[in-house]
């Protein structure tokens, strides 16, 4: 009593406030705080809550009980005659029939009851389900929209077929492969249009979409990994309390990762590999169906894109040998498709285009010979055994005295080559010693790429398990790391 006293003494001439009223207000605190324990220590050794019921007509009620009941059957013990309840929960509305405790109702929780009529009821189911129809239709744009742009590579007019490209802080664009540049778009495009939805006050329709984002690209596996290297990198540089502050977060997120020995067991006694049963459970957070989903869902993925790939061989060494058949090397026509993205169409044209270019860049330089006085063979026949190089062509017909023997006149057959330009050409190219150091590094590096797209997921974490420890150790020796 006296310690309240000269606490209201203390605080009254600040507060402007008779002492007596603020004395009693610190008596109000100090029961509350002490029913409050009360009600803590009650909790703890029995399960039972204590909630704050606030019921119609300005009536109030204080009432113990568990929470793994409904809502209905805590309301129905004060006989509130109406159709339906609606029973709010700080600012959370819960469903009457589900248990409190999965609703997010805990200790000390303050309880309003509203009677809601028939027709409100009806008339706030409706507006409920128009509400989740418009947000699922919102998800559903959103995804397809940044499906369509990933798909894009810009090779269109940007200003009638808009794309997107990603870049690094400088702005220049990133080399990702399809697959990873599709889910970071879809995954950074629904968290942008969270943010949007967010600065517009539409908080439940942006956490929709934010959850999109972070179910399209699951990377918490590489996250272990770098907060487990930011707590060793504190550790060395000296900082113990960053350290460990790190370290909790690496332990907390391993704990999520590591498979269960168990669902793993099970879902490769489904006839799934190990591989795709750890991915399955991480990208499902442990759920053993959904995981099954996932993996059945990635494995028919994996096979139309297959298909998708095959198809598209098919197609271009299709378009390839009707280029040839035109009279074009097989060079020159696969470059030509690559230029114009498979259109064959289009690589005729580029082709007809680079000949006719080719056409005239001979015509110039062989008038260049004639017009120094040589005879148009003998230009012919120089410009062809030099390559084409105007100056070697000059020099050549020079040292002949502008007359070329009948043998270097004659032009060499090319039936055989022209009409077939796909084997000789491949033969060629290999027997070339240059070229077969070129294909004995490329087939060394290949060697070293994961042939599974998702490898870079795959981590037992069996390394990350075995460095926690180390640094567990380390943090824990006396005295303290300096």
């Amino acid at each position: 009593f006296f310690f309240h006293q000269e606490l209201a003494e203390r605080y009254a001439p600040l507060l402007r406030l008779p002492v007596s009223e603020v004395g009693g207000a610190l008596e109000s605190i100090r029961a509350q705080a002490v029913k409050r324990g009360r009600g803590n220590q009650t909790f703890r050794e029995t399960s039972v809550a204590t909630l704050e019921l606030l019921l119609p007509r300005d009536a109030k009620k204080v009432t113990k009980t568990r929470l793994d009941v409904s809502a209905q059957q805590v309301v129905d013990r004060y006989s509130i005659t109406s159709q339906a309840e609606c029973v709010v929960v700080q600012i959370a509305c819960v469903c009457a029939e589900r248990r409190l405790d999965e609703q997010g109702v805990k200790n000390h929780s303050k309880v309003m009851v509203l009677r809601v009529s028939d027709g409100e009821l009806k008339q706030q189911l409706t507006e409920e389900e128009e509400e989740r129809r418009s947000q699922e239709e919102s998800v559903q744009r959103t995804q397809k929209g940044f499906q369509i742009l990933s798909e894009r590579d810009g090779s269109e007019d940007p200003d009638t077929t808009p794309f997107l490209e990603i870049a690094d802080q400088k702005g220049n664009p990133l080399k990702i492969p399809p697959t990873e540049k599709k889910a970071l778009i879809l995954a950074m495009g629904f968290h942008e249009k969270g943010r949007a939805l967010m600065k517009r006050k539409q908080h439940d329709n942006a956490l929709c979409h934010l959850l999109q984002a972070d179910q399209q690209f699951r990377e918490e596996v590489l996250f272990l990994r770098l907060y487990l290297l930011q707590s060793l990198l504190s550790y060395i540089e000296g900082s113990d309390s960053e350290a460990r502050l790190q370290l909790s977060r690496v332990e907390s997120l391993y704990a999520r990762l590591r498979p269960d020995s168990e669902k793993m067991a099970q879902l490769m006694a489904l006839g799934f590999s190990e591989r795709e049963a750890r991915l399955g459970l991480r990208a499902s957070r442990g759920d053993l169906q959904e995981a099954a989903i996932h993996i059945s869902t990635r494995r028919q993925e994996r096979e139309e894109l297959k298909q998708r790939e095959r198809q598209k061989r098919r197609t271009r060494m299709e378009a390839i040998s009707a280029l040839m058949e035109l009279g074009f090397s097989q060079r020159d026509a696969a470059r030509a498709l690559h230029h114009a993205d498979g259109n064959v169409d289009r690589a005729y044209a580029i082709l007809l285009d680079s000949s006719q270019d080719a056409q005239a860049t001979n015509n110039n330089t062989e008038g260049g010979l004639l017009y120094l006085g040589f005879e148009r063979d003998s230009a012919e026949a120089a410009l062809r055994l030099t390559g084409g190089d105007v100056q070697s062509a000059t020099q050549l017909l020079l040292d002949s005295q502008g007359v070329l023997s009948p043998e270097l006149l004659t032009p060499p057959s090319t039936s055989s080559s022209s009409s077939t330009p796909s084997s000789e050409e491949p033969s060629s190219a290999s027997s070339s010693p240059g070229n077969r150091t070129d294909s004995e590094l490329v087939s060394e590096v290949l060697e070293d790429i994961a042939p599974h797209e998702e490898d870079y997921l795959d981590l037992t974490l069996e390394e990350e398990s075995e460095l926690i420890s180390a640094m567990k150790a380390y943090l824990h020796r006396e005295p303290a790391h300096t």
